[in-house]
């Protein structure tokens, strides 16, 4: 994991159903090393969250919460709009759970490929100069499946954690 904390320009890691906190605690510690942009796809970035634990890491916060700047998304066309106006930069790129608003079923199929095509275009721009860091969930029922394979096949490195397995339900009798 420390590998992430100062990833290599030129590369994605893909980060493979990692749990929110973990999320959470790698955009804090990178902020302790240096400028980061966090990109939410899946409105999972908690900004209160990573307060706090830059906050348990170092003596000064404000220094570590200046260096995290957030862009928040809520469709794929968003997600699109805000990969073509990014500048080409050193600074780290970590996104949230990229393929999820990809998969709205609002979106006829063809439109969310033809869009994510796109936007792996500008993070193929974007990844020359810039290390990125990108999340991923299957889809409930695993739909659009082939949504989260476009980005899976795009990565350098992938890091996967297990999923928990469901509880049982409870027998009352």
């Amino acid at each position: 994991m420390n590998e992430l904390l100062t990833p290599t320009p030129g590369k994605i890691w893909l980060l493979h159903t990692p749990p929110r906190e973990a999320m959470l605690s790698l955009v804090a510690q990178m902020a302790l090393i240096g400028p980061l942009l966090v990109l939410d796809a899946a409105n999972e970035f908690d900004a209160y969250r990573v307060a706090r634990l830059i906050r348990g890491r170092t003596r000064q916060p404000a220094q570590a919460l200046d260096h995290v700047q957030v862009a928040r998304v809520f469709t794929c066309h968003q997600v699109v709009a805000l990969l073509r106006d990014l500048p080409v930069s050193t600074t780290p790129h970590v996104i949230f759970d990229l393929p999820a608003t990809f998969c709205d079923e609002n979106v006829p199929l063809a439109e969310s490929r033809r869009l994510l095509g796109i936007a792996l275009q500008h993070i193929e721009r974007l990844r020359r100069d810039a290390p990125l860091i990108i999340s991923v969930r299957p889809s409930p029922a695993g739909r659009r499946a082939e949504l989260l394979q476009a980005v899976i096949d795009c990565a350098d490195h992938l890091f996967a954690w297990d999923s928990p397995a469901a509880p049982a339900p409870e027998r009352l009798f």
